[in-house]
């Protein structure tokens, strides 16, 4: 149960959705939905931050907005924020409210290959070739023949 004049944050989306997996998004927008017990309550500051959540800099600190007085909450976009093909960022995000109240929401999300392109090769048995001990003459009857060269897999 929350006491009187709590204030709590919901819903932390990018581009519309919670948590994605591979946003192609070169400019990701950012959402949320801000709940108080009180009333006439209202946000009037964000601040936002990444941190990178895989490879070699696990864990490094990459954007911080800093405090912004601001009340949007939907569509937020970060400014000179570039994110990198297949990574992994954790969202901090701390909101401020018109009482003095402050409220805290955590997520993540991952970006998908952004252009790069999928190079791949077929993976396939390797194919041994292997003696043909069965050939059908024209009248459709099976004859027992000795093995002479290589086999053509052909499909009887």
């Amino acid at each position: 149960m929350r006491t009187l004049d709590t204030l709590w944050l919901s819903d932390l989306t990018i581009e519309h959705l919670s948590s994605p997996l591979g946003i192609e998004s070169a400019q990701p927008r950012f959402a949320w939905k801000l709940h108080s017990s009180g009333r006439s309550v209202m946000q009037t500051a964000y601040r936002l931050s990444l941190s990178v959540l895989d490879g070699e800099n696990n864990g490094a600190l990459i954007y911080d907005t800093g405090r912004i007085d601001s009340d949007q909450s939907i569509e937020v976009v970060l400014e000179h924020f570039l994110p990198q093909p297949m990574t992994g960022y954790r969202i901090s995000l701390t909101v401020w409210d018109n009482q003095g109240h402050e409220a805290f929401l955590a997520g993540h999300f991952e970006t998908g290959r952004m252009g790069i392109p999928f190079v791949s090769s077929w993976i396939e048995p390797v194919q041994d070739p292997t003696p043909s001990t069965v050939e059908v003459n024209r009248d459709g009857d099976a004859l027992i023949s000795e093995y002479e060269g290589e086999r053509d897999f052909h499909e009887f």
